[in-house]
């Protein structure tokens, strides 16, 4: 089904609207609705959508429910804060059962021989990483869009020192990759990658969590954003889910009734249970 999104079609866990300190917000998102509008109607186009908003995001969006958009739970996104000198000192907060948990991912390091590689240069890195995040995404269960190798070779190129890789390495070959931004703060994983050959990804994923943890923790960046995948592998680090909205409308009135007398249905608010992973809590 086709969509106008206003923001990537990814997975990012936040919202690419923003707006001045100055601006009248109801304007705006006037114009861009309309905007939308009339885009869905050159391409043939019923759902519109807006996306991932944190919860104070949302104030002063009155004006998209009083054109008939519908306010959606989305898929919450993870986010962990730091305060801790190293990684030693971020697994003494922990209560004992998770910090046996990360404790073991980080000897799994050391008894696979994985050794973590700072990539502070994206452009000799940017074909690895397209092709280590195609095999997440062949693995997906949905699929929404693909990033081109052109979106790696720019984050450098645009970004600059802000944006940087983790290479997870066995002997010298990479194997899996994380892929961060700093900036305002914090520390944002936006994509993990596999190499095609490991076999168990459920097993990799909190390695790379935990290498981006370490980073984070190595950069002293106090906020660190893992987005919307892989709750429990993050949740044990002590990651609280944040909960984020979408406004979606479909242009045909009739169509638009049946879909929000179906939103119980299609889009149930997802829950995590509050997990006490830090001693102090």
């Amino acid at each position: 089904m086709p969509v106008i999104l206003c923001g990537l079609p990814l997975s990012f866990g936040q919202s690419c609207l923003r707006f001045s300190a100055q601006a009248d917000r109801r304007i705006v998102l006037q114009a861009l609705t309309g905007a939308m509008a009339e885009m869905a109607q050159d391409h043939g186009c019923g759902f519109l959508c807006l996306k991932e908003f944190a919860e104070e995001e949302c104030e002063g969006f009155g004006t998209l429910q009083d054109s008939g958009y519908l306010r959606l739970p989305s898929l919450p996104s993870c986010r962990l804060r730091l305060h801790a000198e190293s990684f030693e000192a971020f697994l003494d907060t922990m209560r004992s059962g998770y910090r046996r948990q990360a404790r073991a991912d980080a000897e799994t390091f050391a008894r696979r021989g994985i050794a973590v590689r700072r990539c502070a240069d994206l452009a000799g890195t940017a074909a690895t990483l397209h092709r280590f995040y195609l095999t997440v995404l062949d693995r997906a269960e949905f699929e929404v869009e693909r990033i081109p190798r052109r979106f790696f070779d720019l984050l450098g190129h645009r970004l600059g020192a802000e944006a940087s890789a983790l290479m997870l390495e066995r002997d010298g070959q990479p194997i899996a990759s994380a892929t961060v931004l700093e900036a305002g703060g914090k520390l944002t994983f936006l994509l993990s990658g596999l190499d095609e050959t490991v076999a168990d990804a459920t097993e990799m994923h909190p390695l790379i969590v935990c290498a981006v943890l370490n980073e984070a923790i190595r950069r002293g960046t106090p906020v660190v954003e893992l987005g919307q995948t892989a709750y429990g592998a993050k949740m044990r680090y002590g990651a609280e889910p944040c909960p984020r909205r979408f406004y979606l409308r479909h242009r045909s009135v009739l169509l638009h009734s049946l879909l929000r007398g179906a939103t119980p249905l299609l889009f149930p608010a997802r829950h995590w249970p509050a997990r006490q992973v830090f001693r102090d809590h």
